[in-house]
């Protein structure tokens, strides 16, 4: 490993970005002392923690650039070392997460790389690619120069696989929020509800919040992406599978709905309820949905909504047999369509802050 805090790997001749690899120079030819709190301030690559985020960003956009698996794994390395530093010199959570993420985006993308040689015409199986056995392939000769195993490089597909660049974004600020260190175990761990965003769309609404949403509506008539075993707890007079497919239905009534978490299904479903609620169709509605305040559809349904409640917590889903399945790392937001926003407020404060919009004239 060497002395000190000069963690960050050897450099290559030539090294894939030429000039864009001023970005971590100034650190690898200046590593810190060994006690980095002593020069930290006279560090000329980081001597801020605003200083260290914008290198990150810039490390960022290096990553968008690439176009091999060598280049994706030392932009993993650099992060990964970047992390460790800020660990160690103390940059604080929010610098050494933003670098875990950018080391699991870069073996992402490494897997996603690999994922496409592995199907180029004419390619053999994936066991004669990955080991090597007869002439060599593409995809052999990638992991042969970024050095890697073929279990490393099939981890990096499972990431590929399982995650986007936007959950691992998200999981980042969720493990920085509930002041944990992101690692990619914790994103994909069973329980993790952003790990299951790619394709898990079976998270059941625990019954206090269904209870309090009839006390609002009075009945719940229309449940438009639900299933025989969500509607024990729901009673939705009608609801629509999968396999009806609800954004093709036209939809009525109360409406409660707790949309796919995949995308793109979640912004559509939640399209769907807005252009509806805009109709005479639909004369009420309650969406517990993901805080995605960032989104579009989000900010249009936050337009359309009388009130909208933010859990305390991240709510614990259940399972078909109504068994938490752990708390999602994103924070979720109850959104309440209809006139009677006092009622809406009186069952949902217990839950947490209840926001009532006003109209500005």
């Amino acid at each position: 490993m060497g002395s000190g805090y000069n963690y960050l790997p050897p450099l290559r001749t030539p090294y894939p970005f030429s000039s864009q690899h001023e970005l971590f120079a100034t650190f690898i030819d200046h590593p810190p002392s060994r006690h980095p709190q002593a020069n930290m301030k006279n560090h000329p690559a980081i001597n801020t923690n605003r200083a260290g985020v914008q290198q990150l960003q810039k490390a960022e956009m290096i990553l968008a650039t690439v176009s091999s698996i060598p280049e994706a794994k030392q932009i993993a390395d650099v992060a990964d070392a970047f992390r460790i530093y800020a660990t160690k010199a103390k940059l604080g959570l929010s610098v050494q997460n933003h670098a875990a993420s950018i080391a699991i985006k870069a073996k992402r993308k490494a897997g996603e790389m690999a994922a496409k040689l592995e199907r180029k015409p004419g390619g053999r199986d994936k066991r004669t690619v990955l080991t090597g056995e007869g002439s060599s392939s593409p995809l052999q000769s990638a992991r042969e120069d970024a050095k890697v195993s073929v279990a490393t490089l099939d981890r990096w597909q499972t990431l590929a696989k399982q995650l986007t660049e936007e959950q691992i974004d998200i999981a980042r600020d969720e493990a920085t929020a509930s002041e944990q260190e992101l690692t990619t175990r914790s994103i994909l761990k069973p329980n993790t509800h952003v790990a299951n965003n790619s394709g898990e769309n079976e998270w059941y609404t625990p019954t206090a919040y269904i209870e309090a949403a009839r006390l609002v509506l009075g009945e719940i008539d229309l449940d438009p992406a639900s299933c025989a075993v969500a509607n024990r707890i729901v009673k939705a007079s009608k609801f629509f599978t999968k396999e009806q497919d609800g954004l093709a239905q036209q939809w009525w009534g109360r409406v409660w709905m707790n949309p796919p978490y995949s995308q793109p299904l979640c912004g559509q479903f939640c399209e769907k309820l807005t252009a509806e609620f805009e109709t005479p169709n639909v004369t009420g509605a309650i969406v517990l949905v993901n805080n995605a305040t960032e989104t579009v559809w989000f900010q249009a349904m936050a337009e359309l909504a009388g009130a909208v409640c933010f859990p305390k917590g991240r709510i614990r889903f259940i399972d078909k047999d109504g068994n938490p399945r752990g708390a999602p790392l994103q924070g979720q937001a109850i959104l309440y369509f209809g006139d009677d926003v006092c009622a809406f407020d009186a069952a949902f404060k217990s839950f947490g802050f209840v926001l009532k919009m006003v109209m500005c004239r």
